[in-house]
């Protein structure tokens, strides 16, 4: 199958968990007379996925938010690609929530880019 329309737009052939043939190709054999009619192929958009959560001050040093402890505001965060390119900076909102969106399948690297010490 080509898309010479360009008709697919960057969509992704969906697997046939079954079969061992590349998701755009169908290899039917006809020994005559009998249709196939179930040569069919499905496309879907690209999985994308989100990164975040919160930074928040942690009185008890267990790595979880409790009630009593509050996010931090102001915090930068860079996200890393897999080649270690950084991709676009977000800072925490006033309860402390950061969110890299709509992120492409692959490994990313969040780092906190603030020093501590500042």
């Amino acid at each position: 199958m080509t898309d010479t329309a360009g008709e697919l737009g960057g969509l992704v052939g969906t697997e046939d968990p079954g079969s061992s043939v590349p998701d755009n190709k169908s290899t039917v054999t006809f020994n005559g007379g009998v249709d196939n009619l179930e040569q069919g192929f499905g496309f879907t958009p690209p999985s994308v996925s989100d990164i975040g959560d919160t930074i928040h001050l942690d009185h008890d040093t267990d790595s979880t938010q409790d009630s009593n402890e509050p996010g931090i505001e102001g915090v930068t965060f860079s996200l890393l690609d897999e080649s270690g390119t950084e991709i676009p900076t977000t800072m925490t909102d006033i309860i402390g929530k950061h969110l890299f969106e709509s992120l492409d399948a692959g490994t990313h690297t969040v780092v906190v880019t603030d020093d501590a010490d500042e």
